[in-house]
């Protein structure tokens, strides 16, 4: 592989270590900027894994930290955005790892308490119920500036344990306190929520997520010639079985398709000599 190409990070995703690494960044913040500048508050967005969730919410935690150096020369950049900084509440629940109510009220109280002593104001009373706790947490940081919660892997806890005789317990403990939000939004986990905009089937959000084949093309130019280049297939060949091996997902009726971002950098290579075989006709 040329070492000239930009390097790009597959394991990792932190924005602020993508961009002051000099990767390969694919520029959704247009999309960010139209949600943080917007009159909606309150969003819910469900993708298949490996869609770059993980690191859109870091993104929009950089920008909501007022981060601006990390983007330059992005979409958001140009935009007439002022950049205030704000108290930010980050739960991810991909590092939880709890299977029971008990375990899981007590996780979230140190996460909370964790965010108070981050922001130097007093940790909030751990001896009442995690719901309140957190709605103490938001009281206490509103102080600050308008507060911003973010939460990544919302239904994982859930997921992990759907066949525990503990779920029941695990939904009602994370419904109560993703209900606090509603008090300062639709999801069937949680019914209480009804006043969320779900941006996953968003015809103005279906290409947040994913690769179309323009942004394909444009940020992994070089990548694309060296594959061709090492298979000896054409162009036209290459990008068809990329596509064919990557792409066809769509999230919303009528959108452009998009290629999963993972799955086509983990093997930024694109087709293998096998598969150079059989586009011939041959058998590898």
């Amino acid at each position: 592989m040329d070492k000239k190409l930009p390097p790009i990070i597959t394991s990792n995703s932190s924005f602020e270590v993508i961009r002051q690494g000099g990767c390969v960044y694919v520029d959704k913040t247009s999309y960010l900027a139209s949600m943080v500048m917007g009159m909606d508050k309150l969003y819910f967005l469900s993708c298949p894994r490996r869609f770059g969730r993980t690191l859109t919410i870091s993104t929009l935690e950089a920008i909501f930290r007022g981060r601006r150096n990390l983007f330059k020369g992005l979409s958001i950049d140009s935009l007439d955005y002022d950049w205030k900084t704000s108290p930010i509440i980050h739960i991810d629940f991909g590092n939880c790892g709890r299977n029971t109510a008990e375990d899981l009220e007590a996780w979230l109280k140190k996460a909370m308490r964790q965010v108070a002593l981050s922001y130097g104001i007093a940790a909030p009373d751990l001896s009442q119920h995690a719901d309140d706790v957190f709605s103490d947490l938001i009281d206490g940081l509103s102080c600050l500036g308008k507060v911003v919660v973010l939460v990544d892997e919302y239904d994982k806890v859930l997921l992990d344990n759907a066949f525990s005789p503990e779920v029941e317990e695990l939904r009602r403990q994370l419904g109560g306190f993703y209900q606090v939000v509603t008090r300062y939004a639709m999801v069937n986990e949680f019914s209480g929520l009804n006043n969320l905009k779900h941006l996953s089937m968003s015809p103005v959000y279906g290409t947040m997520l994913g690769y179309t084949q323009k942004e394909l093309e444009e940020n992994f130019a070089g990548f694309i010639e060296q594959g061709i280049k090492d298979t000896g297939m054409s162009r036209e060949a290459y990008l068809a079985k990329v596509r064919e091996m990557y792409g066809g997902y769509r999230f919303s009726p009528g959108s452009e398709m998009v290629y999963n971002p993972v799955s086509v950098l983990l093997d930024r290579d694109g087709p293998h000599e096998a598969d150079v075989g059989r586009e011939a006709g041959n058998e590898p």
